[in-house]
């Protein structure tokens, strides 16, 4: 399912080989459709 994993400026990219659904943790929540990434980003704590 994990084509390929990459760290980049502090970002962790996920690259998926195929279509899938994810829960999402944003403003908005809920379920996304059709997703072939996944990026993790942390907020630095001054920000936040």
């Amino acid at each position: 399912m994990i084509q390929d994993i990459k760290y980049l400026n502090g970002n962790i990219i996920i690259t998926i080989n195929q279509e899938t659904t994810a829960l999402a943790n944003t403003v908005d929540g809920g379920l996304r459709n059709g997703i072939k990434y996944i990026i993790h980003h942390q907020v630095p704590q001054e920000l936040q």
